[in-house]
């Protein structure tokens, strides 16, 4: 038996073995019968739909796809460092000239190790006070060290070569 659809003709596919089906071999339809029971589904369908059940029959979880895609995904952030002070680092080089009317960057380092690296170490060259000022002394080059960490948690020395830097104690002689 052939079915015509659009001007062509096409087979029509052969019928699922009642052995394949959910139901066994128990399950037969008669093709004869198969247009009633699907008129009999859709009149049920049609009364469902005038006059729904009372209360809730049925739910669905989500009514769309979540879709994640790969760009929108948050980089990896470092944990936030502890923060930075320099009110503190001010202070230390005011301690440090209460005793001497200069300090170099690399003393104060070697009192005060640096434990934010190079952040801290260019904290330190934007320092200015009223007690003092800063003179940096291209003649000489000094080695300021500091302690970290690596991507594995292996200790790590770094270090930035630079010229010598001196905190001078304002009104002193050196410097002004």
């Amino acid at each position: 038996m052939n079915v015509a659809t659009e001007g062509t003709l096409e087979p029509i596919p052969a019928p699922i073995p009642a052995a394949s089906l959910p139901g066994g071999p128990a399950l037969r339809f008669d093709p004869d019968t198969l247009p009633a029971i699907l008129q009999s589904i859709e009149a049920r369908a049609r009364a469902l739909r005038d006059s729904p059940p009372a209360g809730l029959f049925s739910s669905i979880d989500e009514t769309a796809a979540r879709i994640d895609l790969p760009m929108e995904r948050v980089l990896y952030q470092p944990p936030p460092a502890a923060a930075l002070s320099k009110s503190l680092l001010k202070r230390r080089v005011e301690a440090a000239l209460r005793g001497q009317p200069q300090v170099s960057l690399h003393a104060l380092c070697g009192d005060h190790p640096l434990e934010h690296g190079l952040a801290e170490l260019l904290t330190y060259l934007q320092l200015t006070g009223d007690t003092f000022h800063c003179v940096v002394d291209n003649a000489a080059m000094e080695t300021v060290t500091w302690h970290a960490r690596g991507m594995g948690g292996e200790p790590l020395t770094r270090g930035a070569q630079m010229p010598r830097v001196l905190f001078v104690r304002n009104g002193s002689g050196a410097g002004s």
